[in-house]
């Protein structure tokens, strides 16, 4: 790629983080309230710090600021990501590593950027009245409901009516769906086993330690499936 291409890309890259501006919200989203962050902010520590019921409440609402600014600076952020990597990455792409090398120049991790671009996807992917839901949800909730598996399915629940309560509840009480940070610890704990009814030759051993993650969780997923069948 010749010299000025390449100078052209990253001034590109670097107008477009230069001109997030948060006044300018990407979609129109209800205010975040003190009910909604209570789960993710002790507010109660707050009246521990004074007894004066007007400091109390400046700090409570200073507090729901900062949390409203943080939530929506990372979709902000999240579109940036999602843009520049759309315009560098692909199959094929004539750009190959450069998205990488821009978010050094930026002082970006690639995992930082992924997490940003992760919730920003998601945010857009759900109803007006539910992308609070989204701003709401840790990181590890985000992760999973990324999942290829698992995204559609959760997507329409929370666009159908579900709250951020009941979706936080479906992931947990689900035990096929794995963090992405934690899939190779726990299928090295959990794929130990050996159905009742079924005996695996040692060719088919060998192939099992070659699948990639998600093909042993289906593994693992249909195997429990047939042992409860011949029950």
């Amino acid at each position: 790629m010749a010299k000025n291409d390449k100078n052209k890309i990253f001034n590109n890259m670097k107008t477009l983080l230069n001109e997030t501006k948060l006044e300018k919200k990407i979609v129109p989203t209800n205010e975040i309230n003190q009910k909604e962050i209570e789960d993710i902010i002790n507010l109660n520590l707050l009246k521990e710090l004074t007894t004066d019921e007007k400091i109390i409440d400046l700090l409570l609402k200073s507090s729901i600021d900062i949390f409203t600014i943080q939530s929506k600076n990372v979709i902000e952020l999240g579109k940036i990501f999602k843009n520049v990597f759309d315009e560098l990455g692909g199959e094929g792409s004539k750009y190959v590593g450069l998205y990488e090398k821009w978010l050094i120049l930026n002082n970006i991790s690639k995992s930082t950027a992924l997490r940003y671009r992760k919730r920003y996807e998601l945010y857009n992917s759900v109803t007006l009245d539910k992308k609070n839901i989204i701003l709401l949800l840790s990181q590890k909730y985000i992760d999973l409901i990324y999942l290829e598996e698992n995204k559609n399915r959760i997507i329409e629940l929370i666009n159908k009516g579900a709250n951020k309560k009941e979706i936080v509840e479906l992931i947990d009480n689900q035990e096929i769906i794995i963090p992405i940070s934690e899939k190779t610890k726990e299928f090295v704990k959990k794929f130990d086993y050996v159905p009742k009814f079924i005996k695996f030759s040692s060719e088919v051993d060998n192939k099992i330690k070659e699948l990639d993650e998600k093909k042993k969780r289906d593994l693992q997923k249909y195997l429990k499936k047939i042992e409860e069948l011949l029950k």
